[in-house]
């Protein structure tokens, strides 16, 4: 079971009207997919970092490893990102996207007992506002 984003980007939906632009902001829709996502990635890693616990604290304190959720490297090691095309459609993905440990999402979510980290979520508003500005800037320059 994965626990992630997925982007999927149809460029005629963007422009169906303009139908001499479509090849192109395809290849760029799908390059912008890929950025976003491998960036996605790369933020959700760095949010796992900055997310500091006493028991890291304690673990810098005794000078092995980092104040945020690293110990073993397992989760952090397990954030990847993907894309793909599939038709007239551009895909992407980004998080946990192999074996989700329920320990990941303890992490994320957060218990009783664990402050909620939510790498995942923080990672995703990012890429969301990311997605907006380079679709916006794409229809700018071909529309």
């Amino acid at each position: 079971m994965a626990s992630g984003v997925t982007w999927t980007v149809r460029p005629l939906s963007l422009g169906a009207r303009y139908t001499t632009q479509v090849e192109t902001t395809r290849d760029e829709l799908s390059e912008m997919v890929r950025g976003i996502v491998d960036d996605g990635a790369d933020n959700m890693r760095r949010f796992i970092l900055e997310a500091v616990t006493k028991t890291g604290e304690a673990r810098v304190a005794a000078g092995d490893g980092v104040a945020g959720r690293y110990e073993s490297g397992t989760m952090y090691d397990a954030v990847s990102s993907t894309s793909y095309q599939s038709g007239n459609e551009s895909v992407g993905e980004f998080g946990w996207l192999e074996e989700v440990l329920k320990y990941y999402l303890y992490q994320e979510q957060g218990t009783s007992r664990i402050e909620a980290m939510h790498a995942l979520q923080k990672a995703f508003i990012n890429a969301t506002e990311e997605f907006q500005n380079e679709v916006n800037e794409i229809l700018r320059r071909r529309f």
